[in-house]
């Protein structure tokens, strides 16, 4: 049974940037600042109250910051709160049969570097999870007795005991790349996925700087334009003269894009 928590999923954050990327303003600039008004055309700046403090994307555990991992890393599969189900992302498909929970991949995903996504990368990160000692997401995972991946593209689960709600606490765990899952540093300190997004650069509890993935393997953000997504920690008062987008004024179920 899916549960649906307060906050944003990774579905609403992707549809969230890009709707915001497309309404960007260009702002008020001079002839001679032309190079600057089209990078503002190209860039958005959100603003929330969660900084990025960890390149580790297990050592979060709160939504926001959730959303922003899932842009660049992708999970299994994503909870459909309209169908009260769940999707697959980087799994076509899945099964339950007795304590064992199999999951199918998609093929020809590749990461940011141009590396292939295997069940090597699933058993990986899921083994990151469960025994990196900044990981939040842990307890989650404690259910799972063995991991198998008996071919490139199939990953077995079978769990210590039966449970309903199984794929619940699949539900959003991203998968980095197993080069990076298995140094337990923080994701090498150049996070890779295989997310619509690339990240680009960072600071502690500051900004968090992303742009688009151009070789995605599925469905690109809509605006055509390359964009850059800012996640700025930013205290309300500020908000006058920070040109950024404070979360608190979007709601995200009601957002459209804009090509």
């Amino acid at each position: 049974m899916i549960r649906k928590t307060a906050g944003w999923n990774r579905r609403e954050f992707l549809k969230t940037t890009a709707a915001m990327v497309a309404l960007a303003p260009l702002g008020s600039v001079a002839a001679r600042d032309a190079s600057a008004q089209s990078a503002a055309r190209n860039r958005i700046t959100v603003a929330h109250g969660v900084g990025v403090y960890s390149l580790n994307p297990y050592a979060v555990n709160t939504s926001p910051l959730q959303a922003v991992w899932g842009s660049i890393m992708e999970p299994l599969i994503d909870a459909d709160y309209e169908k009260r189900g769940y999707r697959g992302v980087l799994a076509e498909s899945w099964r339950m049969t007795g304590p064992k929970l199999q999951f199918k991949l998609r093929k020809n995903v590749r990461f940011h570097d141009g590396g292939p996504f295997t069940s090597r990368d699933v058993l990986a990160s899921f083994k990151r999870i469960l025994t990196d000692k900044q990981s939040l997401q842990a307890p989650n995972l404690q259910n799972i007795g063995e991991m198998e991946g008996p071919d490139d593209y199939t990953v077995i689960l079978t769990l210590k005991k039966a449970d309903a709600n199984a794929l619940e606490d699949i539900n959003s765990r991203v998968i980095m790349k197993q080069s990076a899952a298995e140094k337990m540093g923080e994701a090498d300190n150049r996070p890779i996925g295989t997310g619509p997004f690339k990240f680009t650069s960072w600071e502690r509890n500051g900004q968090f700087v992303i742009r688009r993935n151009e070789n995605y393997w599925g469905q690109a953000p809509k605006s055509k334009r390359s964009s850059t997504s800012r996640f700025k920690k930013t205290r309300p008062a500020s908000l006058h003269s920070n040109p950024a987008k404070p979360t608190s004024s979007v709601t995200f179920h009601r957002t459209r894009s804009r090509d």
